[in-house]
């Protein structure tokens, strides 16, 4: 991976030197366990010289997850290294790669005979503080994310010096999180004829999806563009499955339009725009630089960024062709949240976010301070609701119940033991039924919760109910859940019963035989007499043994509000006037800002991808 600039001065280190004299010299191999990649998932190879020293360090194996692992790889070594100790600060983020490389080092260093006191133990350090420095560039991108690094690589394309800033330790932002779908539609292939898609439709159904409050210019600019990012994406490189898989519904989407990519989750636009950015010259990145101040010249234009480098110390970057802000949401600053909060009792800290750590709204509240104008803060969920997770006791973490699950034996039940919606609707649009029956995410309700899935053998025959690869903090410790559900029946997480009426002592659910009764009576009947719920979704619960879990609104999406912009991407003032030279992309401009109401899956990438070409085309060209 291209080196990234950094301001981190050497550590001064306070260590005490210990005899290796039984050491042996030469390269050994250590094994490091991962919750992420499972058993032995990190090795590496470890030289050690004639005096007990270890001079180098090489990730041989990484069975973690692309993308999320790569800081620690690119990080960790070097800092064993430095610090001649197997015990260093985890990468942020990466915390259970680092553990498992630091483990795998001293496995390594075991077999090599060194003292493995000295290596387990902390070393003391110190870190001084770096000089200001002032950095001169064509154009600064400020977040690393999907949307930060699609401008960062367009406008390299274009032909413009582009340094990206990222606060964090890592690239990738809330993009390498994400389901890697991608909304598109070309109006000529064979896909979209087959489906009766066009543009047209795709925008249609956007703007009456978001019950009308989207922007319309803004509509028309993401669905006319969209198809053009895929192309762009495809260009660079990234694969798609359109080819063998065609186009698909992804869960919360509106029409077979969506675009999968080969890699999984986001890690595929992640390692494009890494690609491009390590095999090209002026195009950088800068980790742990927080941005704090959008510099104005004397002519209102935004010509550069001022921000706190890794050490404390001041970073001023002037950019001569302008600024593009991609910062993301605010989903995990709790302040911020609760400050705009007007739909929900709480959103404080036990509810946790899907975003990365990062997501803190600070490019939203610097924007606020040049006087931008902002909409829909109080939308702080991208589907207007809470999702539901599964919780368990081994970790301070949330599975997310799979929303596409097999079967179709199964129903959700509130605290009374009754269904109360349809629950193989589109997920988005359960979160306003909930709204509509006010039995759910009015919270607290206690009518409504906890909520119980309620299932038979054949869904739990029929695939995972958790989530493989969404959970919240994204590794869940690095769980994966089993494809039969199995596992977590013998953990104790799925409660088993050979009998509705045993499942239901056991879950204190009184009306809940009433309740499989008439739902069974309603699949024998062909319709949903309740709520709706589509025939072809209904299968009788009534092959034993039966399970319930318990699922909790501990997940909270994201804020679909935040900085408003005109068609072209430009910062727009509370009195409709724009900033020149600073152009916006990504969750900054605020899902319900474009889309309105819902934010429907597989939009997210479009957002990026759209809008961090127009936001490079258009500060390459120094408008």
């Amino acid at each position: 991976m291209k080196k990234f600039l950094s301001l981190l001065l050497a550590l001064t280190m306070l260590l005490t030197l210990c005899s290796a004299a039984s050491a042996d010299a030469g390269v050994f191999t250590g094994v490091g366990d991962s919750e992420i990649g499972g058993k032995g998932a990190i090795e590496v190879a470890v030289t050690v010289d004639e005096n007990g020293a270890v001079t180098a360090i090489e990730v041989t194996k990484n069975g973690d997850t692309a993308g999320i692992s790569d800081p620690a790889v690119a990080q960790i070594p070097g800092l064993i290294v430095e610090q001649q100790t197997a015990n260093v600060d985890a990468v942020a983020g990466a915390t259970k790669t680092s553990d498992a490389i630091m483990a795998a080092v001293l496995d390594a260093v075991t077999k090599a005979g060194l003292d493995t006191v000295k290596w387990s133990t902390k070393v003391e350090t110190v870190v001084e503080k770096a000089e200001d420095v002032t950095i001169e560039t064509e154009i600064v991108v400020i977040g690393g994310g999907g949307a930060g690094l699609a401008a960062a690589v367009q406008a390299n394309q274009l032909g413009s010096k582009v340094l990206v800033l990222e606060k964090m330790g890592k690239v990738g932002g809330n993009t390498i999180l994400a389901g890697g779908a991608l909304n598109a539609v070309n109006d000529r292939s064979e896909q979209a004829i087959a489906y009766n898609d066009s543009v047209e439709w795709h925008y249609t159904q956007t703007l009456s999806g978001g019950d009308y409050q989207g922007d319309p210019l803004l509509v028309h600019t993401l669905v006319s563009n969209a198809w053009d990012g895929v192309q762009w994406l495809m260009d660079l490189g990234m694969e798609f499955q359109d080819e063998t898989a065609g186009l698909f519904t992804v869960t919360g989407g509106l029409w077979p339009r969506a675009h999968k990519p080969v890699e999984p989750l986001g890690t595929g636009f992640f390692k494009t725009y890494m690609n491009y950015i390590d095999s090209h010259d002026n195009v950088d990145v800068m980790l742990s630089t927080r941005a704090t101040e959008i510099l104005v010249d004397e002519n209102g234009k935004a010509c550069g960024v001022v921000a706190t480098g890794e050490t404390g110390n001041t970073v001023t970057v002037k950019a001569s062709k302008g600024v593009v802000v991609a910062t993301g949401g605010f989903a995990a600053n709790v302040e911020l949240r609760s400050a705009y909060n007007t739909q929900w009792a709480d959103l404080g800290d036990s509810i946790k976010s899907t975003n990365h750590a990062g997501a803190t709204g600070d490019g939203i509240k610097m924007l606020m301070e040049a006087g931008a104008q902002i909409g829909h803060m109080k939308n702080q969920t991208q589907s207007g609701g809470f999702w539901l997770g599964i919780k368990v006791p081994e970790y301070d973490s949330t599975f997310m119940r799979n929303f596409t699950m097999a079967g179709n034996s199964w129903i959700e039940i509130d605290s009374d033991s009754k269904r109360f919606y349809d629950e193989a609707g589109s997920y988005h649009r359960q979160h306003m039924k909930y709204m509509e029956y006010g039995r759910y995410v009015d919270l607290p309700h206690e009518r409504a919760l906890p909520v119980s899935l309620i299932f038979d053998e054949k869904t739990r025959e029929a695939g995972s109910i958790g989530n493989q690869w969404l959970s919240w903090p994204t590794t869940t410790e690095g769980y994966t859940w089993s494809n039969d559900n199995l596992a977590e029946i013998e953990k104790g997480w799925i409660i088993k019963a050979d009998t509705i009426e045993e499942l239901a002592e056991k879950i204190g659910a009184a009306n809940l035989v009433a309740t499989v009764e008439a739902y069974n009576k309603d699949v024998a009947a062909g319709a949903d007499s309740a709520f709706g719920r589509a025939a072809e979704s209904m299968v009788a619960l009534e092959k034993g043994p039966y399970y319930a879990v318990v699922t909790v609104p501990y997940v909270w999406s994201g804020s679909s509000g935040g900085v408003r912009a005109n068609e072209d991407g430009y910062l727009q003032r509370e009195d409709g006037s724009v900033i020149t030279g600073l152009s916006l992309a990504g969750e900054i401009l605020g899902p319900s800002n474009i889309l309105g109401k819902i934010n429907f899956g597989g939009i997210n990438h479009s957002m990026c991808a759209t809008w961090g070409i127009i936001a490079a085309e258009h500060a390459a060209a120094n408008k």
